[in-house]
């Protein structure tokens, strides 16, 4: 593979919510020859001081792009690279290495990393990764023990007539053969960086075809645009566009579009505070309260008052006074320390499935768990087998 496509790696990892400005790529983009270069050099020992400082600081760079295109190959060389020479100086190289070994599947060599990593690592814990490293050591130990995959359990590519060269994510099910999704389709865009938008796909004999875009006003070539949440009624879809607040910093928002004339109509942000100017709100599911009726709003946010990273919050909407109430976090049955994410409510079983890397007893990166219940009542999330 090519620099150029671990480049767009990046782009595929990011959802919404987590962007990586085109400034920034091609910053990386002029630097990664170079950070091989050192590397692999011979001459490394002969160099100056400052030199190798920059040096370092070149591959370890270079091994965290290689870590969020998710080359856990080429990263793991690049951070031992880093270990080897200057360890102490650079201890989130072991702290990456860990969650790389977890998803290799290495996991003695994870307990070993993230033990390093607890040794040297000394600076402010904003981000808890000294919390994230203790769950992840417990977490490494019991996917040891518990590697074995569930065989009655099949994921099957759906093709090249569904998914694309670029992102494709987010599938909502709409019937048993409709589905909306987020999608870049570089091929069919004139635009010189393609946005993502929400298209349509039905299954005919058997396989799924794309429809094309959406139609309506749900899409904006202005904006990025994806994450699709139907009400139960049909007749409301949310979704999600991101955009830079007044801090220049990428963020999205949560919008609702009412179905008329069977079509769907320019939509509505959701007011304030589920959206705000400062926080991210994206990737809304749709659930009911049963004791009132209400329509409940499960969305993700890094707004302040969670747990740790991204949450899962919820919102009731009154439909007879048009108001949502005040977001709320849900518990740590749910949320943990890390980043939770992705939430889909099964109404018919009463079961909130979503993806975590910050619980314990996981296999590594995001896995997808369970809980059942409703509002802020749920039983502890259980791991979805292997």
């Amino acid at each position: 593979m090519d620099d150029k496509k671990k480049i767009c790696g990046i782009l595929h990892f990011f959802r919404m919510n987590f962007i990586l400005p085109v400034s920034v790529i091609l910053l990386l983009a002029a630097y990664m020859p170079a950070a091989a270069s050192a590397r692999d050099s011979d001459e490394y020992s002969g160099r100056n001081k400052d030199n190798k400082s920059k040096d370092i600081k070149l591959i370890y760079r270079q091994a965290n792009l290689y870590f969020e295109a998710r080359d856990y190959k080429m990263a793991y060389q690049y951070y031992d690279s880093v270990i080897n020479i200057e360890s102490r100086k650079y201890p989130l190289a072991y702290y990456h290495k860990g969650i790389i070994c977890m998803n290799l599947e290495k996991y003695d060599d994870a307990i070993v990393s993230f033990n390093k990593f607890k040794k040297f690592y000394s600076g402010k814990d904003r981000f808890n990764y000294r919390k994230l490293a203790a769950v992840y050591s417990v977490s490494s130990l019991w996917a040891k023990n518990n590697i074995v995959a569930d065989r009655k359990i099949t994921v099957t590519h759906q093709g090249d007539e569904l998914n694309h060269a670029d992102i494709d994510f987010s599938p909502f099910p709409v019937d048993e053969n409709t589905i909306y999704y987020g999608a870049v389709n570089s091929d069919n865009s004139s635009q010189a960086y393609p946005v993502r938008q929400i298209y349509k796909a039905e299954r005919i004999d058997g396989k799924w075809k794309s429809d094309g875009l959406l139609e309506g006003g749900i899409n904006d070539p202005e904006f990025n645009t994806g994450n699709p949440a139907l009400s139960a009624d049909g007749k409301s879809l949310y979704f999600t566009r991101s955009r830079k607040n007044w801090q220049n910093e990428v963020i999205s928002e949560i919008f609702v579009s009412p179905l008329e004339d069977n079509q769907w109509q320019a939509p509505e942000k959701l007011p304030y505070p589920i959206n705000g100017e400062n926080y991210t709100a994206t990737q809304p599911a749709l659930g009911r309260n049963l004791r009132t009726g209400n329509t409940v709003l499960y969305f993700v946010s890094n707004r302040p008052g969670g747990h740790g990273g991204l949450d899962i919050w919820y919102t009731e909407y009154n439909a007879k006074l048009k108001t949502y109430r005040d977001p709320v976090v849900l518990p740590v049955k749910i949320n943990s320390i890390g980043d939770d994410c992705s939430p889909f409510y099964d109404n018919s079983s009463r079961t909130l499935y979503f993806s975590s890397k910050g619980r314990k007893n996981e296999f590594g990166g995001f896995d997808i768990f369970k809980s059942t219940g409703s509002v802020g009542k749920w039983t502890e999330a259980v791991i979805l087998p292997k």
